[in-house]
């Protein structure tokens, strides 16, 4: 009921007697969607049973700020509009407005003074130079997060290096890296996932090759529907445990999730698809998610790498100061880079 649709609609329990849909995907109109379970057999109690889900709109906003001097192309100002449809396709939560004061410099030295209410992302992008050409791309992270009831960032920033742009931009790949950035400004990396207890065994701090792994139970269902139960490697999920400053403890494994969008490693000419796992990593720090709105993806344990042609985007993690900001305004600051 609703006009929703389910997938995989018939199925055996299994070992333990559960059953499960692959999805339950809801009417295009915001109401109420019902959906009935029946069993084959005699003497069950409770059959059918009845499942009901309100479909809502999704309402999380993302701004993009340009700071002064930055003037995006055509195809630039495409990558950051495509990126923000896609984020805000995948985030459906509307988090409370939050009145933010900060002077000028308290991110970094260009950020200008803030004084404005927020809703529910804003994002400060400048182009830069950073390090020169095929170095590093480009760095972001959040500023600014919220505190409870709501953890998830308020402010970040992104910058990419100039000296960049224009091979990124006529190669086709700007869309991807763009992409992937604002995942770190929305909170994906250790500096948020440590502060929520998800990071386990970092190797920043104890070394390379470490197991170093994201537990958030969401994250671990979505990295086994798309292939994870056959994984052995270690513990779930994944993380790069290479201690590479800017890199480790941030993004999926390379040597085990491939060519998943959210790897240090972007894979040129093949598709690096923004997968469930990642979906389910935001869910866990706290966004209502879509998690059939990421793009299809699975591996094969042990996964085994072809002869890709790749972007490295090492030290694409910002390491500036983070704050936090309650819903009377109140700004402290957390750790100074991390």
């Amino acid at each position: 009921g609703g006009g929703g649709s389910v997938t995989n609609e018939t199925v055996m329990t299994d070992a333990t007697g559960l059953a499960e849909v692959g999805s339950w995907i809801l009417g295009a109109t915001p109401a109420t969607n019902s959906l009935a379970a029946t069993v084959t057999g005699g003497g069950i109690t409770g059959n059918p049973v009845a499942f009901t889900a309100t479909g809502v709109t999704s309402s999380y906003n993302i701004e993009i700020r340009y700071l002064s001097g930055t003037s995006p192309t055509g195809t630039q100002q495409a990558a950051f509009d495509g990126a923000v449809a896609f984020w805000q396709r995948l985030i459906i939560s509307d988090h409370a407005d939050v009145a933010l004061n900060l002077a000028a410099g308290t991110c970094d030295a260009t950020q200008p003074a803030i004084n404005e209410t927020i809703d529910d992302m804003l994002i400060l992008v400048e182009f830069r130079a950073i390090d020169g050409p095929s170095m590093t791309l480009a760095q972001a992270g959040w500023c600014v997060r919220r505190t409870a009831p709501d953890s998830i960032p308020l402010l970040g920033v992104m910058y990419f290096d100039t000296a960049d742009l224009p091979s990124l931009e006529t190669s086709g790949q700007l869309d991807s890296v763009v992409l992937h950035a604002m995942g770190h400004v929305l909170g994906i990396g250790r500096s948020l996932w440590a502060v929520m207890g998800f990071l386990v065994n970092p190797s920043l701090s104890q070394g390379a090759g470490v197991d170093t792994h994201f537990n958030g139970p969401r994250a671990i269902t979505a990295f086994d529907q798309i292939g994870g139960t056959g994984y052995t490697g270690g513990e779930k999920v994944p993380v790069d445990n290479t201690a590479v400053s800017g890199s480790a403890d941030s993004h999926w494994r390379e040597s085990e999730l491939g060519t998943e969008l959210l790897t240090p490693i972007l894979n040129t000419g093949v598709a690096n698809p923004l997968s469930r796992l990642t979906v389910g990593s935001l869910w866990d720090l706290g966004y209502l998610v879509n998690l059939d709105g990421a793009d299809s993806f699975s591996v094969t344990f042990p996964f085994r790498a072809g002869p890709l042609v790749t972007l490295d985007l090492a030290n694409d993690v910002w390491d500036g100061p983070r704050y936090a900001v309650d819903q009377g305004g109140r700004v402290t600051l957390m750790f100074r880079g991390r």
